[in-house]
C-alpha cells in the first residue's frame, strides 16, 4: 500500500504536480496504515472517510462517543450501509492495523459520508429519540455518495463504484468545509461499477 502512494507522488512530480493532501476510504486498516505511512514520509496530510454510523475511525480520532455527541446515534445503530469495503461498526476480532494507524498518528482528519438509505434511517432514529438530545444533528449536511456518483460517471467516462464515489464526496466536503484553494488532492478509484 505504501508503494501506491510512492508511485503516485513520483508520477505527479514527473507531470509537475506536487500533492498537498491524500484522501482515502477507511476499511480494515490495511490501506490506512500503508497510505498513512507513505504520506507521512512524503510530508503530506492524510484524511480518511467512513460511513455515518460506523464510528471505527471517528471515535478513535475524536474520542469515544463522537457519533452520539455529533449525530445522535451510536456506532452500528443504523445497520448496514451501501459502501462496500468500508467498515460497518466495531468488530469482535482484532484489527491491529487500525491500532497502528492511531499509535503512529497518521490521520489528520476523518470525514463522515452518507448514502441515501443511511441518511433516512439516521433521521428516523433521531426524530424518534429527539428528547434524548439537546439539538438535532445536521445529518443532511453530510457529504453524500449520490451527489458524487454522477460526477464519477463523467470523469473519463468510467463507471466506478461506491467507495470511489465516497472518495469524491469526501474530497468535495474537505474542499468546501476547509475552504481549500489551489491544492492538489490525491485520491483513488478503487472499484468498478460492475462489482455491484
Amino acid at each position: 500500500m505504501e508503494k501506491v502512494i510512492d508511485e503516485a507522488v513520483k508520477k505527479g512530480k514527473e507531470q509537475g504536480v506536487n500533492f498537498d493532501l491524500v484522501v482515502a476510504a477507511a476499511g480494515n486498516g490495511t490501506t490506512a496504515l500503508g497510505f498513512g505511512r507513505a504520506t507521512k514520509r512524503h510530508c503530506l496530510d492524510f484524511m480518511l472517510w467512513e460511513p455515518l454510523g460506523c464510528g471505527v475511525y471517528s471515535e478513535r480520532k475524536f474520542g469515544e462517543g463522537f457519533n452520539l455527541r455529533n449525530f445522535g446515534i451510536k456506532p452500528g445503530e443504523l445497520g448496514y450501509h451501501k459502501i462496500y469495503g468500508a467498515h460497518f461498526k466495531k468488530t469482535p476480532y482484532e484489527l491491529p492495523n487500525i491500532d497502528k494507524v492511531f499509535e503512529e498518528d497518521l490521520v489528520k482528519d476523518v470525514v463522515v459520508v452518507v448514502d441515501s438509505d443511511i441518511r433516512s434511517r439516521a433521521l428516523n432514529v433521531i426524530n424518534s429519540a429527539r428528547d434524548r438530545f439537546r439539538q438535532r444533528p445536521s445529518i443532511q449536511d453530510l457529504p453524500s455518495l449520490e451527489n458524487s456518483s454522477h460526477l464519477l460517471t463523467c470523469v473519463e467516462g468510467k463507471p466506478v463504484g461506491r467507495s470511489s464515489a465516497g472518495n469524491i464526496a469526501a474530497v468535495l466536503d474537505i474542499i468546501e468545509r476547509q475552504r481549500i484553494k489551489d491544492a492538489n488532492i490525491l485520491t483513488f478509484f478503487y472499484d468498478d461499477l460492475s462489482r455491484y
